[in-house]
């Protein structure tokens, strides 16, 4: 039996993706039956959706905890460290926990290879790892995000979780989920289990029609949310205040610690969540819990003039430009992206709907980079202004510490793709 590091194991795991592809259904299934950790999953709250899936999680989670409930949570991407897609109270597992779990579902595989089964996909195995080490905690609740899609996810292997959600649909890895909004709501629709409720956005009439479908065949109560029963009271530099009516006469008033106006509504889906789960949830500790939740990469003000975003989808950029819209702020654009999401129309959106001052294009390290030159000609097409162009990504953002000194009353915007984030934060992290 090979001995692997802490270090070792990371690095086995990112090469997964080169030599292992996504199972079929079936095949994840017989891995995990086999496994056998999952079957302990239990009180499971299961998230899908394109966007806003993790926002949620994070949401529900710190307010359970904040109960004094223990919760098991696993959510992807990660950001900075691989341990930040499983954690227990709110903390990423220590390295200790990963590579303990990561022995054990190493060898698990290596014994089923030899029988001649496949080796399982990068998400299959870290999934496989969080259900290792959720079994070892007594937790009260698991929140689980799905990876890709939802009806064939690693994570739909939980046959009767307490509660499903499906934020927001659009368009994203059309390659794997179909090409249309109802195609793509139908793999979403897939995690939604017999007789267990399901929360989802309801403002688009199409998803809202393929979701209530996928619940009346299931006998699963449907509780949509809709943008209507948000009102927003007040938006400030770095919070917004508003109320959401819920249920037949309740309400609840949020103050938010962000002025993302997209995350009005994942707020709004937590809340219900919550409601489903009642147990000792009461507002005060929703309203707090909301309060203290922290989410990295999704309007995150690294300094006073410096904001990222993750959004790496036209839908995710379009929510973004709303909330940038009102804050009515000249814009230092620090742009890049991933070749299989559609850059083309993100960089059109916001080229013509910010007031930009600048562009500085850059290039992300991973193998699925956008090259700078193909960035910089779209940018000739939708923008007139300045571009300038840095490989290195600490280089690009030295160039825009440096140049926003020029704009009094501008703001450094970094946003494209969560890669991007994570580069950034790394580097004022000094890592």
């Amino acid at each position: 039996m090979s001995v692997y590091n802490y270090e070792q194991a990371v690095e086995y795991l990112l090469k997964i993706p080169a030599f292992a592809k996504k199972n079929s259904f079936d095949n994840t299934k017989s891995f995990f039956h086999e496994l056998g950790k999952f079957e302990k999953l239990n009180n499971v709250i299961h998230v899908a959706g394109t966007n806003g899936k993790g926002s949620v999680c994070a949401f529900v989670q710190s307010c359970l905890v904040r109960a004094g409930y223990k919760v098991g949570m696993f959510t992807s991407p990660h950001l900075i460290s691989i341990n930040e897609r499983i954690r227990i109270d709110g903390e990423e597992i220590s390295n200790d926990i990963f590579l303990e779990a990561f022995t054990e579902v190493k060898e698990f595989v290596d014994k089923r290879t030899q029988r001649g089964c496949t080796h399982p996909a990068f998400f299959e195995f870290i999934f496989a790892m969080a259900c290792v080490i959720f079994s070892k905690f007594k937790l009260d609740y698991i929140i689980l995000e799905t990876g890709l899609g939802g009806r064939l996810d690693a994570t739909n292997i939980v046959e009767k979780p307490l509660v499903t959600a499906i934020t927001s649909i659009s368009y994203d890895h059309t390659q794997y989920l179909g090409e249309t909004i109802s195609e793509i709501a139908y793999e979403k629709a897939g995690i939604i289990k017999h007789g267990v409720p399901v929360v989802f956005d309801g403002d688009n009439e199409i998803v809202k029609t393929v979701i209530e479908k996928k619940a009346t065949i299931n006998c699963s109560q449907t509780l949509p949310v809709y943008e209507k029963n948000v009102k927003i009271l007040k938006i400030s530099e770095k919070h917004i205040d508003f109320l959401i009516k819920y249920g037949y006469d309740k309400s609840i008033c949020i103050n938010l610690n962000s002025n993302a106006l997209y995350q009005t509504k994942n707020v709004y889906i937590a809340v219900l969540i919550l409601h489903i789960l009642k147990d000792k949830i009461d507002d005060y500790i929703i309203k707090y819990g909301i309060e203290d939740t922290v989410w990295h990469g999704r309007m995150e003000w690294i300094k006073p003039y410096f904001l990222i975003d993750g959004a790496h989808n036209r839908a995710g950029i379009e929510s973004v430009v709303n909330s940038l819209k009102i804050k009515d702020k000249n814009i230092l654009l620090l742009f890049s992206a991933v070749s299989d999401k559609n850059y083309f129309e993100m960089v059109e959106k916001l080229c013509t709907e910010l007031t930009i001052k600048e562009v500085i294009i850059t290039e992300l390290s991973v193998n699925r980079r956008v090259i700078i030159e193909e960035l910089k000609d779209l940018f000739d097409i939708h923008y007139n202004g300045k571009i300038y162009v840095e490989r290195e990504v600490s280089q690009a953002v030295l160039l825009a510490e440096q140049h926003i000194k020029n704009y009094g009353d501008a703001i450094i915007f970094a946003t494209g793709s969560l890669y991007l984030v994570s580069e950034i934060i790394s580097l004022y992290k000094g890592d």
